[in-house]
C-alpha cells in the first residue's frame, strides 16, 4: 500500500519541500513538492537519491566502536 506524504529535504542547508512516496515504511521515490511557491517542484539530484541512501547496504546503523589497535 503505497502512500504520499509532504516533508523537507535535509540533505543540505536548503531545506526544499519535497513529496515522499512511502510503499509500508519504506521510501520509494522523492520529488519536489510541485505545490511549493518558491521552488516550484524542484527538487536536486542529492535529493531524490535519498532512497537509494537508506536503502544502501554501506549504511550505518550503529555508531562505530574504536578498537583498540587505533
Amino acid at each position: 500500500m503505497t502512500s504520499t506524504h509532504t516533508s523537507i529535504c535535509r540533505s543540505c542547508g536548503t531545506y526544499c519541500p519535497i513529496t515522499v512516496t512511502l510503499d509500508g515504511n519504506r521510501v520509494v521515490s522523492v520529488s519536489g513538492n510541485k505545490a511549493s511557491p518558491l521552488y516550484h517542484g524542484y527538487c536536486c539530484s542529492r535529493g531524490q537519491a535519498i532512497p537509494e541512501q537508506m536503502m544502501s547496504p554501506f549504511r550505518l546503523l550503529t555508531s562505530m566502536k574504536r578498537a583498540a589497535d587505533g
